[in-house]
């Protein structure tokens, strides 16, 4: 059988003056769906308890470095819907509903979109009061402590609603969730019971529940301009609180694996920048999910961290005012806090150099920053996390590691001086064992502006202690970690997609446009066009489709330097393929007499006039 043609002048990267950063995609529906306590590793990966989730990543965005906040789960539900815990630290039912704080539902409805949650086994619309339901044989149903839109919910009949606050209707039953996909929010989240949602329940049991009740909008997503969104709340505490975190939908290259650091309070971010609001809490601190939609940059990250790829440049201490003598520059363990009672204040400093240049792991100096995540990993002793909130300072004096707080005469002071007073990010170290993610984005941004690097002060503010290992530490992949992701100049078209796909190789054999690197029989330039995956051998993306007039593919909505051509024959071995519709970016498709094609978002259905059995090929030709 042939195999799809491919025309193209190999694009070279061209070194362009700057780099825009747009808003990532706007879908009409996006549904995120929340699990349970699952460790990344329980569920990607293992196609025997979790097949449909697997399918779900094969056919679109797998995120193999996205984290929970916290733990336990209600602060995690509660930092996603709003960037912040409100002192929310445990399950228990928190007070003064309802509150007046800025939250995702409220911005949404503020600039004029629309937003529903829907909770399995809620007893009733607009119930905030019950905290759960069990099945008469005890099993545990619906829990209010993952339904946290419910502490902004106002009175039924209250009229207007108050700024920040929810009509009692936006807290809904899964059982009203639409059958017609049309009739969705602009953005829901549904929570599955404590059976379903992996809590209780095995992962199969979560696995099949999904498939069972989002399955059909998943399919109906990628035909109609929408999204999927599966993630968790937190591991299973016996992780660094990576959770599984998977993006399916209209526009997406199937089978791309994302590597980027990212949380929760990004995907927070990711969704109010989508659809135009304001932000809420620390989603005003950080920057979008950016490098999987149409539109987006090519994205690229390198990670720094003593000892990894022979990197040697990260230098950390702790200056102490109950010791301020002592040279900490040896510890493996370092305590930021601050208690009066105790006339104690600990700090923690931290500092990552050579992290821009032409040499291998660098980031190049004509980069744009998308994000950097400065990773702390807090001790494993019951007394190494913290209740209070750490803050990172950017540090505004060069200090060393034999530094001592008596040498920086009182330790460092934010005050525009020493430390720049307002912190670039807060956190609060609720969890033993895990990395704590600061996000450090802006001042990585300075650095490369020719701000001078002199690192982070960290704070801990409050009488709670945080400890966390040091570049000293045994373990190398529990030391500071400062991780960049950013994006490069370079032509629109095949180069960009070229770098997004390839990264450091792009333009080397094996990326460019006649090849194949991955054996299945669609070259570059045809994946490109198809927006299907060059590393993900796939037979489902190749456009040869036999025993139907109708054939349906995805267009790549970024592949605007080229000519797409859909060819068709009923007979492989006497007819020539002939052409029945052609794309370009000017006129849209094209088609002749008969033939039919409809887009929405990128997904493309063609039928052709003839009866007969179909075959179907794919050209692309760059333009001129």
């Amino acid at each position: 059988m042939k195999k799809p043609l491919a025309v193209l002048t190999a694009a070279a990267l061209l070194a362009l003056p700057s780099v825009s950063i747009a808003a990532p995609y706007r879908y009409d529906h996006v549904v995120i769906v929340i699990e349970e306590n699952t460790d990344y590793a329980q569920v990607l990966g293992n196609r025997v308890d979790a097949p449909f989730i697997n399918e779900l990543a094969d056919g679109g965005v797998n995120f193999t470095e996205f984290y929970a906040i916290t733990h336990p789960s209600q602060p995690n539900y509660i930092q996603l819907f709003s960037g912040d815990n409100h002192g929310v630290v445990d399950n228990n039912r928190p007070p003064g509903n309802p509150w007046t704080t800025p939250n995702l539902g409220a911005a949404l409805f503020a600039a004029g979109r629309t937003f529903r949650g829907y909770s399995e086994d809620l007893p009733f619309i607009g119930d905030s009061e019950t905290s759960g339901t069990n099945t008469s044989g005890g099993l545990t149903l619906y829990r209010r402590k993952h339904n946290p839109w419910a502490n902004w919910q106002v009175p039924e009949g209250t009229d207007p609603i108050p700024a920040n606050q929810l009509s009692f209707d936006t807290n809904a039953r899964f059982l009203d969730f639409p059958v017609d996909f049309s009739q969705l929010p602009d953005v829901a989240i549904v929570v599955p019971n404590q059976q379903n949602d992996m809590h209780d329940g095995t992962v199969r049991m979560g696995d099949d529940w999904l498939r069972a009740n989002l399955g059909a909008y998943a399919q109906w997503a990628k035909a109609h301009n929408s999204l999927l969104i599966v993630t968790f709340d937190e591991d299973n505490l016996s992780g660094p609180n990576k959770i599984p975190t998977v993006f399916y939908g209209a526009g997406l290259t199937p089978g791309t694996v994302n590597a980027t650091r990212w949380t929760l309070h990004n995907l927070l971010r990711t969704l109010e920048d989508m659809h135009g609001t304001a932000h809420a809490g620390r989603a005003a601190q950080l920057r979008p999910i950016t490098g999987i939609f149409p539109n987006d940059p090519p994205v690229l990250s390198t990670r720094f961290r003593q000892g990894l790829n022979g990197y040697a440049d990260c230098t950390d201490t702790m200056v102490r005012l109950s010791a301020p003598t002592t040279n900490s520059s040896a510890a493996a363990l370092l305590s930021a806090d601050t208690d009066a009672l105790f006339a104690r204040t600990d700090q923690i400093l931290v500092r990552f150099e050579n992290l821009f240049g032409s040499a291998p792991g660098q980031v190049p100096a004509n980069a744009t920053i998308i994000s950097a995540k400065l990773s702390m990993w807090t001790g494993p002793g019951a007394n190494d996390d913290s209740n209070d909130l750490a803050s990172a300072h950017r540090m505004l004096i060069p200090w060393s590691a034999a530094d001592t707080w008596d040498s920086l005469i009182g330790g460092v002071s934010a005050d525009d001086v020493e430390a720049v007073a307002a912190n670039t990010f807060t956190h609060m170290p609720e969890l033993e064992n895990a990395p704590v993610i600061l996000d450090v984005t802006a001042d990585v941004a300075a650095f490369l502006a020719g701000s001078t690097n002199h690192g982070w002060l960290l704070d801990c503010t409050g009488p709670d202690g945080w400890n966390t290992i040091s570049a000293e530490g045994a373990t190398t992949t529990q030391r500071p970690t400062l991780q960049i992701a950013y994006t490069l100049p370079v032509a629109p078209g095949y180069a960009a997609w070229q770098l997004g796909k390839f990264s450091a190789t792009a333009g080397a054999a094996g990326t460019l446009p006649m090849d194949d690197p991955d054996a299945d029989g669609a070259p570059n330039l045809v994946e490109y066009a198809l927006n299907s995956n060059p590393a993900f051998h796939s037979k489902a993306e190749q456009l040869i489709v036999s025993g139907s007039t109708t054939v349906q593919f995805t267009r790549n909505l970024d592949a605007t330097d080229l000519t797409l051509e859909i060819e068709a024959t009923s007979d492989l071995a006497s007819i020539p393929f002939a052409p029945v519709a052609t794309w370009a970016q000017a006129a849209g498709w094209s088609s002749i007499p008969g033939t039919s094609v409809t887009e929405t978002g990128g997904a493309v259905e063609l039928t052709a006039p003839s009866a007969s059995t179909r075959f179907f090929r794919a050209r692309a030709t760059v333009l001129p």
